[in-house]
């Protein structure tokens, strides 16, 4: 039981972030489709990518190599695109 709990407490740090992602894309969908500009709900949203990725790293990754690979090669990259 103790294990559950500690990986439901380490998932509600994601749970925000990942909500985050959601409606920011639901809210470039709707703007898209509205108003036609989007640009600035696309920049929230690839931040807010980022910010997810960043999370899961720091609370499910235990491995100092892999969490500094990621910080430092993965999401450089993401931001690119």
């Amino acid at each position: 039981m103790g294990k559950w709990r500690t990986y439901i407490c380490r998932l509600k740090g994601v749970l925000f972030s990942l909500f985050a992602v959601i409606f920011l894309g639901i809210t470039v969908e709707l703007r898209e489709a509205t108003v036609q500009q989007f640009w600035l709900a696309r920049i929230a949203q690839g931040l807010a990518v980022a910010v997810l990725i960043y999370s899961i790293i720091s609370q499910f990754v235990e491995s100092d190599v892999v969490k500094k690979y990621v910080k430092w090669i993965i999401i450089p990259i993401k931001d690119q695109k």
